[in-house]
């Protein structure tokens, strides 16, 4: 028997308040008659009423918001020898920019995991979730300044990877990574033979990933702006145990897939849209994708995450 459960992914939308709050700090500005708050108070904040918002739609997996990693990539490469901030750059099909990493010298990978100073397992309990990028887009958007050679780099971003996810909290109970880059690449018809190449150093990332997490954590692959059908062929033989799919771009099931035994991670509500979804709509995309695929658990969520996309009350309504 499937079971269902709904999930947020990603970075949530802050609110306009916070935004204020951390603008007042910035410029060095009184909020609302005192000073503002440290950022990570701010955040905090912010994660607790996500957390509540949560739990009172019944959400039995619990994301913090991931409020202070600023986007997707700097979690994952911070720490590194020879790795420094690159240039702000946009994050694919929506207006957000992020900062990849730049090598400018021989990387290695931190000393020890940085993830604990960017999750908040107090604030999301026991069943909590974290999202970030995928090997595949970090190896596709850094900036080797250094002229490394590539073997090097992938090395260095393998053992990186098996650092940030050893460093996971046991509260962490789904862990996914957000590949954009390769859905990106395969609409704008990158050579088969460069993708593959890519993906056999993301394969590596994910075995040892899998490994690496808390023991009773779930890896995720999520592929957002892609149809699943084309890319299928991809991620098919991936150490993942299930796949984030953007059930907005991928409208008519491939029979041929099999998701038996994994997860299927419904993206069916759009996050670049703030007009509300046709719910019987999304309910038979959703179960569409479940009679062709047969997957034997289901979240249900945005197509990606609703950073960068729509403003916080639209964004709670998703939630709701």
């Amino acid at each position: 028997m499937v079971t269902f459960q709904p999930r947020l992914t990603g970075i949530f939308t802050p609110s306009p308040e916070a935004i204020d709050e951390l603008t007042a700090r910035k410029y060095n500005r009184d909020f609302k008659g005192r000073a503002p708050r440290l950022p990570q108070e701010v955040h905090a904040g912010e994660a607790e009423k996500l957390v509540q918002l949560q739990k009172e739609a019944n959400f039995s997996l619990i994301s913090d918001g991931q409020y202070s990693w600023g986007d997707l990539l700097r979690p994952v490469y911070a720490g590194m020898q020879g790795v420094e901030i690159g240039s702000q750059t946009r994050w694919f099909e929506v207006n957000g920019f992020v900062f990849p990493p730049k090598v400018v010298g021989k990387p290695k990978e931190a000393e020890r995991s940085i993830m604990p100073n960017y999750v908040s397992p107090s604030i999301m309990g026991s069943n909590g979730e974290v999202t970030l990028v995928g090997p595949y887009t970090i190896f596709r958007m850094l900036e080797n300044e250094a002229k490394v050679p590539s073997a090097m780099i992938k090395y260095a971003f393998i053992n990186q990877f098996r650092q940030v996810a050893s460093g996971l909290s046991p509260n962490v109970m789904l862990f996914e990574f957000c590949e954009p880059a390769l859905s990106y690449d395969i609409k704008h018809q990158l050579p088969g033979s460069e993708i593959r190449e890519v993906l056999g150093f993301a394969k590596e990332v994910y075995q040892v990933s899998a490994l690496a997490v808390p023991r009773t954590a779930r890896t995720l692959l999520q592929l957002p702006d892609g149809d699943f059908n084309e890319l299928w062929e991809y991620v098919r033989d991936l150490h993942v145990d299930g796949f984030g799919v953007d059930l907005t771009e991928t409208v008519s099931p491939s029979p041929t897939i099999s998701l038996e035994g994994k997860i299927l991670s419904a993206g069916v509500l759009n996050a670049s849209s703030s007009v509300p979804e046709n719910l019987a709509f999304s309910a038979r995309r959703v179960r569409a994708a479940i009679e062709s695929w047969h997957p034997d658990t289901v979240y249900v969520t945005t197509n990606a995450q609703l950073f960068h996309t729509i403003s916080y009350e639209p964004a709670v309504a998703k939630v709701k």
